[in-house]
């Protein structure tokens, strides 16, 4: 995949902070690059925000989500990927996979472009 492909479009996360998602768990999320804003399925509920991009850099800012009790396990991975979000700070393409990268450069989000893109 070309290190330089832009980041637009919908997103399935395969793991976050190195945990798969299992898959009865849906998480995923869309990039409008138009509004620069982000919005997806965060294993329990909706979530929404803003974000920014330039070049390499990427940051997810003003997050916020719907309220809907699930099973413990979604609630914990929903958290889980909430707050692993807000430590993003740039992106790599890696073969097929879009790494999101903390500022340690460390990968804490893998995702895979949905079927939609293609």
């Amino acid at each position: 995949m070309d290190a330089n492909k832009p980041l637009a479009g919908e997103f399935i996360v395969q793991s976050v902070q190195g945990k798969l998602i299992p898959e009865n768990i849906e998480v995923n999320f869309a990039l409008d690059t138009v509004e620069s804003k982000v919005s997806g399925k965060s294993a329990c509920n909706n979530f929404f925000g803003a974000y920014l991009s330039e070049g390499e850099e990427l940051s997810f800012a003003k997050l916020a989500s719907t309220m809907m009790a699930c099973p413990e396990e979604q609630m914990e991975l929903e958290q889980q990927f909430l707050s692993t979000m807000e430590l993003v700070g740039s992106y790599r393409w890696s073969d097929d996979k879009l790494e999101l990268l903390d500022a340690e450069d460390q990968s804490v989000l893998i995702v895979a472009a949905s079927n939609a893109n293609q």
